[in-house]
């Protein structure tokens, strides 16, 4: 029977497609490939970052200090997000200031009846 011929009990002799392979079993080659590119794809990165180590190992030590400070230092305090909008709009400055000055003018004069 099936069994005779190489097959596997279980499997149905007309769900193996043409090149002798159940989907299952494609499934898992089709991972096995995707790991392997990974496999190597991580390993040229590793050699890779080996590489600037061995060119310039104080510029990246450098560089790691320098983001272990950033992290210390934003986890330092609390982190405080400003969300009023009208924060964003209002402007800083003499010109402003004079401008505020005249708009509240104008509204105290408004609202005493007085104008020309």
């Amino acid at each position: 029977g099936f069994l005779d011929k190489g097959g596997v009990q279980g499997v149905d002799p007309a769900a193996i497609d043409g090149d002798g392979m159940t989907p299952a079993n494609s499934l898992s080659s089709a991972a096995s490939r995707v790991a392997g590119r990974v496999h190597v794809a991580s390993h040229k990165a590793l050699m890779c970052y080996c590489r600037v180590v061995r060119k310039c190992p104080k510029a990246l030590a450098l560089l790691y200090l320098v983001g272990i400070f950033a992290l210390v230092g934003g986890m330092w305090r609390e982190f405080k997000l400003e969300t009023d909008f009208g924060a964003f709009i209002k402007a800083d400055g003499e010109a402003m200031r004079n401008q505020d000055a005249y708009e509240a003018a104008l509204q105290v004069r408004q609202d005493s009846g007085g104008g020309r």
